[in-house]
């Protein structure tokens, strides 16, 4: 498959998530409620770790898949569709760990992330670049944190070996897209 054609395919996803998000309530909101009253298999920590991880990474999915469509230069493009794979990656072993631990996770995108994509959904051009570089790093800052502190969750051995596993990967994404700031011209 070429990269051409899977520009069709994103943007549609992008605006299903958008749509997800703009008409449901808060999603993250509703797992937290699950996860008070349900039989969670995991620590009441590492269960808010899993449903904020959980929203992060459909944020991020949907950052780069807008950053396909959107993206001025090849190096941001290609970067999005890295998030587009590596984030489905991620998404999917958090959900498989979740429903090993009985976690509820959110289904879409929270409403607190939603505005910030919807107000990057409207920029165009190098104010796209700009705000996208902006908005990603953010995030990734923000995951190497709750990753490092996730590694030292010993009561729940799972969560602290996947968090200790994709530190790596994670910390990656926030090198490559600072090594890509810095070179925005």
């Amino acid at each position: 498959m070429t990269f051409r054609h899977l520009l069709l395919p994103l943007a549609i996803a992008a605006g299903t998530l958008l749509a997800a998000c703009a008409s449901s309530s808060d999603s993250v909101r509703r797992a937290k409620e699950a996860n008070a009253q349900g039989p969670v298999r995991a620590t009441e920590e590492a269960a808010e770790f899993m449903v904020e991880m959980v929203d992060a990474r459909r944020m991020d999915y949907a950052e780069g898949a807008l950053a396909i469509t959107h993206a001025t230069t090849p190096e941001l493009r290609a970067y999005g569709a890295q998030m587009t794979r590596d984030q489905t990656l991620l998404l999917d072993e958090l959900n498989a760990i979740a429903f090993s631990l009985r976690v509820q996770v959110p289904k879409e995108i929270s409403e607190a992330k939603a505005g910030p994509l919807r107000g990057l959904t409207e920029q165009q051009g190098k104010d796209f670049d700009k705000r996208f570089m902006s908005m990603i790093t953010i995030d990734h800052e923000r995951d190497v944190k709750a990753f490092t502190k996730a590694m030292a969750f010993d009561r729940d051995p799972v969560i602290a070996d996947f968090a200790k596993r994709r530190l790596p990967l994670v910390q990656s994404h926030l090198d490559a897209i600072k090594a890509i700031r810095d070179d925005y011209k």
